[in-house]
């Protein structure tokens, strides 16, 4: 039957490619129970994004998702809209939320900056220059998400809290950004 299309295999093969770098990566955690937790984590992003190929359906899923399994009080996925040459939050989580639907350009803060440059980002306080998206939030990391070198959008989480992301954290959001560009890239 037709039931797996090329673009539905090929998507699961990107996804079964990511699902082992993923298992890669969770064997780096110390902690077991955090391993189980984020490779559930990962497991049902997978899940979701080979089950939905509505992309904002998908990210709403993927970000409720997150909020079970992480501690950030804020997670947001913003999507690049080419033409209007701004990001767009399609998707959040988390404790506080007052970003979705919010436009945010290229030249502004932490997210128009790690678009702009394709590069990861952490900031650990950001109490006087407002690079984050939220009112309180003190510390953030973003990720890029690419997909075969093209820009697709940023994943981004923020606290309230002064934290320091260890590497297994960043690991995993940027494990998540790949996923996320597979998702995205398919839908």
């Amino acid at each position: 039957s037709d039931l797996f299309d090329e673009a539905h295999l090929e998507m699961l093969r990107v996804l079964a490619s990511e699902a082992s770098v993923a298992i890669d990566n969770a064997r780096l955690f110390g902690e077991e129970q955090r391993k189980s937790k984020h490779l559930g984590l990962l497991n049902s992003i997978s899940a979701h994004a080979i089950a939905t190929l509505n992309p904002d359906e998908m990210l709403t899923k993927i970000a409720a998702e997150m909020e079970n399994a992480l501690s950030y009080d804020h997670i947001g996925i913003a999507i690049l809209d080419y033409s209007a040459k701004e990001l767009v939050i399609q998707a959040e989580a988390g404790r506080r939320r007052d970003a979705l639907g919010r436009h945010i350009p290229l030249t502004e803060g932490l997210i128009g900056h790690v678009a702009r440059t394709n590069q990861s980002e952490v900031i650990l306080d950001d109490t006087h220059s407002k690079r984050l998206l939220l009112p309180g939030s003190v510390s953030a990391a973003a990720m890029p998400i690419i997909y075969a070198d093209q820009m697709l959008g940023v994943l981004y989480v923020e606290t309230a809290d002064f934290i320091r992301f260890s590497d297994e954290e960043m690991q995993l959001l940027k494990t998540l950004a790949d996923l996320f560009a597979g998702a995205l890239h398919n839908a």
